[in-house]
Order: structure tokens, then sequence, then C-alpha cells
């Protein structure tokens, strides 16, 4: 450097400033890349944050509904348990029925006997009322 003219380091300075100029340009260049980069990976967070709330939702509401279904199932089971103790019941009830129809039957079977009999009696009556006229 010490050979150099006055104009050699003239030059040399306008390179290493074009230099620097050119390197400031690319740093500005790839901040404003990072920039746009940066911007867009916080729109993605914001979506993946809303994408992932939905999905916590989501997965809230099918765990409630698998809770509900659940509660479902047991009110089912519950319901078929009670229509078989109500068949048993009903069944019990149909047997009562049926042997209060059969006694009916047979209270009625001996109603028309006694009645029967209290006709026969009442003419025998009558017939010795009339023969005694």
């Amino acid at each position: 450097m010490e050979d150099w003219s006055r104009e050699d380091l003239l030059n040399e300075i306008k390179d290493l400033e074009d230099s620097v100029r050119f390197r400031d340009a690319l740093i500005t260049a790839k901040d404003k890349e990072n920039g746009q980069l940066r911007l867009q990976l916080e729109s993605a967070d914001r979506v993946g944050t809303k994408y992932a709330s939905k999905i916590r939702d989501l997965e809230a509401d099918k765990r409630r509904l698998y809770d509900l279904e659940d509660e479902y199932r047991k009110e089912i089971s519950k319901l078929r348990e009670a229509v078989a103790e109500l068949g048993g019941v009903i069944s019990k009830k149909n047997s009562e029925i049926n042997r209060l129809e059969a006694d009916l039957a047979s209270v009625e079977d001996y109603s028309d006997k006694q009645a029967e009999v209290i006709k026969q009696y009442f003419n025998q009556i009558k017939g010795l009322v009339n023969g005694q006229r």
C-alpha cells in the first residue's frame, strides 16, 4: 500500500465504498426478505393457533358427544331392564286376570245354577199358591 498512488488509494476507497453499499443493499434485501418471512411465519402461527383452538374445541365436542352417547346407552339399558321387568309384571297381571276370569266364570256358572234353583223354587211356590186357590 505504500507504493500506491493517491489515485489508486481513492479508487480502492471507492471500490470498498461500492462493496459496502452492495453489501448494505444485500443486507437490506435480506432484511426485507427476513421481514416478509417473519410476517408469513407470524401469520402462519396465528392461523396455526386459530386451528389449534378449533381442534381443541372439536375434541372437547367429541368428548361431550362420547359422554352423551354413554349416557344414552345407559338410559337405553335401564329402559330395556324396565321393559323386561314390566314384561314380567304384565305376565303376572295377565295370569291374575286369567285366574280372575276363571273365578268369574265359576261365579257366573254358580250364579246361573243359583238362579235356576231360585227359579225352580219360585215356580214351585207359584204352583202351590195357584193350587190353593
